[in-house]
């Protein structure tokens, strides 16, 4: 018999500190990822972070982050400290789009590039045994 994989979900606009003192809490709870939904003037890879620190096991997750707010690059590069082995990230063009963008597919195909780049390495996650890479949604 199969069973549903549980998820809780909190604002970006908590705080990394709120963040921190609440993963371990989910943690402990059996719920099998913590999402943290990235919010205007909020941070959720920072939130992620401090959800990494003070946790071991609660898979870290988060909505879409809005390439229309946050560079793919600086996105890439908040990505680093993350473990990946645990991480599922969301990336979009956000809405409502900036009036100069005609398109998010440039933003979105740097993104790409640099998620492939950084899925490729050899510290990559894998999400079981099959070898298969963990999942980077793209939205």
């Amino acid at each position: 018999m199969s069973h549903a994989l549980l998820s809780i979900g909190v604002a970006g606009s908590l705080g990394a500190e709120k963040i921190a003192q609440i993963a371990p809490v989910v943690e402990a709870h059996g719920f099998h990822a913590l999402w943290v939904n990235d919010t205007p003037g909020a941070d959720s890879l920072a939130g992620l972070a401090s959800a990494a620190r003070t946790t071991q096991h609660l898979t870290l997750a988060t909505g879409v982050v809005p390439v229309a707010r946050r560079p793919a690059g600086e996105i890439a590069a908040a990505l680093g400290d993350l473990p990946r082995e645990r991480l599922v990230v969301g990336i979009g063009s956000g809405a409502p789009r900036p009036a100069h963008w005609t398109s998010c597919a440039t933003p979105l195909r740097s993104f790409a590039a640099r998620a492939r780049e950084w899925s490729s390495a050899p510290s990559a996650p894998r999400c079981d045994g099959s070898g298969r890479r963990r999942p980077m949604a793209c939205c």
